[in-house]
């Protein structure tokens, strides 16, 4: 029967409801990437600025077999700077503790210095140093062991 007067009959509006639906769900997709690249953008900054953090360290000034750290690693007092037997700069007993938060291998140079020039180096390298653990680190040169020198300087070699 035709509606003869009174409301008349109700819309149903299923395309607009979609539409809004749709509407509602691109909006709260486009926060959620927003949020997620943000909080990326977050853990790339952190991530770079540990790096620079954890960067090639500022020489180090030591004495003759006194300890020191340097780049995350404390090496032992007791080392030994001696000539091999071709008169050359040697350096024995070594001993690197990983104080850092990942496994690394130590690096440094030893340089001998006399009135701020250089005399002789020694590069010193180790193998893989789980953290907090030491592990004895080998010197190599071929320069002659220096008789004259006044300071010591420490680098990393990174």
């Amino acid at each position: 029967m035709p509606n003869t007067g009174g409301k008349p009959p109700r819309k149903k509006h299923t395309v607009r409801n979609v539409l809004v639906l749709f509407t509602v769900l691109v909006v709260a997709g486009a926060v959620g990437i927003a949020y997620l690249v943000g909080r990326t953008a977050d853990g790339v900054k952190n991530v770079v600025e540990n790096s620079k953090a954890s960067g090639p360290a500022k020489p180090v000034t030591v004495q003759e077999g006194a300890a020191f750290e340097i780049d995350g690693y404390r090496y032992a007092a007791g080392w030994k700077v001696s000539a091999d037997e071709l008169g050359d700069l040697q350096i024995t007993d070594l001993e690197a503790t990983n104080q850092g938060n990942v496994v690394s291998s130590p690096s440094i140079s030893i340089t001998f210095l006399s009135g701020g020039q250089e005399v002789a180096s020694a590069d010193c390298l180790g193998k893989s140093v789980d953290v907090d653990d030491t592990r004895e680190v080998s010197c190599g040169s071929t320069d002659d062991l220096p008789t004259d020198y006044d300071s010591i300087r420490v680098e990393d070699l990174t």
